[in-house]
């Protein structure tokens, strides 16, 4: 009887934890997609973001390594030729973060679990105003060995609606 009934809360205590997104990940370039369109939001101030010619979509993106405690998650990405790492320090009990960046302007963020997903709501300012805005959405697969990102970004002139499919290369 006691042997049944810690399986069950072990099994019950299992269910209740969230995803581990730990390591280092590498995009996925032949699974991923972007799609741009063209769509003005007046709210949004700045210079339109560039985009990316067609199919070279996730050509800059750089490995990121993902350190996941529960509440805190730390995503940095590599630095590569003159593009200083980056690193973005959130929580998943959604409480706003904030991260300044490299060459200015500030990270505004809130991360937040939706079942087994974890979903982060941000904007990006410069100089006070708020020039770009968008949610991500990662799912990590079952084996643990990738993980979807869903994402979409609003700029002044355009939105991007991308699906990456990131890889663990280690934990």
């Amino acid at each position: 009887m006691k042997a049944s009934f810690l399986f069950v809360a072990v099994a019950l205590l299992a269910q209740g934890t969230n995803p581990d997104f730990t390591g280092r990940w590498e995009i996925d370039k032949s699974a991923s997609t972007a799609k741009t369109t063209f769509v003005k939001h007046p709210e949004l101030h700045g210079p339109p973001a560039p985009i990316a010619a067609e199919g070279h979509a996730f050509d800059t993106m750089r490995p990121q390594t993902i350190a996941h405690r529960e509440p805190t998650l730390t995503i940095a990405d590599e630095a590569e030729g003159n593009r200083p790492r980056r690193t973005f320090k959130l929580t998943t009990d959604g409480k706003p973060n904030v991260n300044e960046l490299p060459g200015g302007g500030v990270q505004r963020s809130s991360t937040r679990w939706e079942g087994k997903d974890l979903v982060t709501d941000w904007t990006f300012d410069r100089e006070g105003q708020v020039i770009m805005q968008g949610t991500d959405r990662r799912t990590l697969s079952e084996d643990g060995l990738r993980f979807t990102q869903e994402q979409t970004v609003l700029t002044p002139l355009h939105e991007t609606r991308s699906h990456m499919v990131w890889i663990r290369r280690n934990r």
